[in-house]
């Protein structure tokens, strides 16, 4: 098709093989609990417990039994106070730089690499909007060599302490929608915009978004097949495969 200027993607159930962001928590409890043996016994209570937590949460939204929104809510309201609150810069450093290198393996490198293609025309341009967290996506896409491919990553951040240990993940400070309504309300040219998500949280929304601005939808091969059909019918997305990506994206 050839028309397309700017292709924005989600990145968990999109660009990556998780959902959500659980693996990366776990992986920084596990880390910080050897941090905390044997010198911080309380710490170490209080993450062993929190690590009891995730796997249910996880458990009851991965067999259906609590939406994303709440899985979220929930996950977060627990893990802030007692895991990440007070952890060190250079913990959380080594944290992220162990996630990416175990993360990268999880990366869809076909829809990737069609990317890559797309980006190739300098007037092209690849964007992630997601709720997730920057700098663990930043550094996924850093260790695997495929930083260059996306122009912008809008995601959410660490809050700090004057001290500059963690505060907390704002975990709500991204709204997909209101970003990508930002994008479409400043272009000259909305119909050029494609986005692939996997149907949840707000993407809806944006699938709606595009719809009436005569962009592209594409939802990810990851998402549910409820998830897929819903949005092939409400929304005329396609399916979003590495050779059906190219066939919109590069012609």
């Amino acid at each position: 098709m050839g028309r397309c200027h700017t292709a924005v993607l989600n990145w968990h159930g999109t660009l990556i093989g998780e959902p959500t962001e659980a693996k990366l928590w776990e992986q920084a409890g596990m880390y910080l609990l050897g941090k905390s043996i044997p010198f911080r016994p309380v710490r170490l209570v209080k993450l062993i417990g929190s690590a009891s937590t995730l796997y249910d949460l996880t458990k009851e939204h991965k067999e259906g039994r609590m939406d994303y929104s709440s899985f979220k809510e929930l996950m977060y309201q627990h893990f802030n106070p007692e895991v990440l609150h007070g952890t060190k810069r250079k913990h959380l450093d080594s944290i992220l730089e162990r996630y990416a290198e175990d993360a990268v393996s999880r990366l869809d490198r076909g829809i990737i690499n069609v990317l890559g293609e797309f980006k190739a025309n300098p007037a092209h341009s690849c964007e992630i909007l997601s709720t997730g967290c920057k700098d663990a996506i930043s550094a996924v896409l850093s260790s695997s060599g495929y930083g260059h491919v996306f122009d912008r990553i809008v995601a959410n951040r660490f809050d700090y302490q004057r001290n500059g240990t963690v505060d907390r993940f704002n975990y709500n400070g991204v709204s997909k929608a209101a970003s990508m309504r930002q994008k479409l309300d400043e272009s000259k040219n909305k119909s050029g915009y494609l986005y692939m998500g996997d149907g949840l949280e707000d993407d809806e929304e944006i699938f709606g978004m595009l719809m009436d601005a005569g962009g592209g939808i594409a939802i990810s091969p990851r998402a549910r097949d409820d998830v897929k059909l819903s949005a092939q019918h409400k929304f005329g997305a396609f399916v979003g495969s590495p050779k059906e990506l190219r066939r919109y994206l590069v012609g």
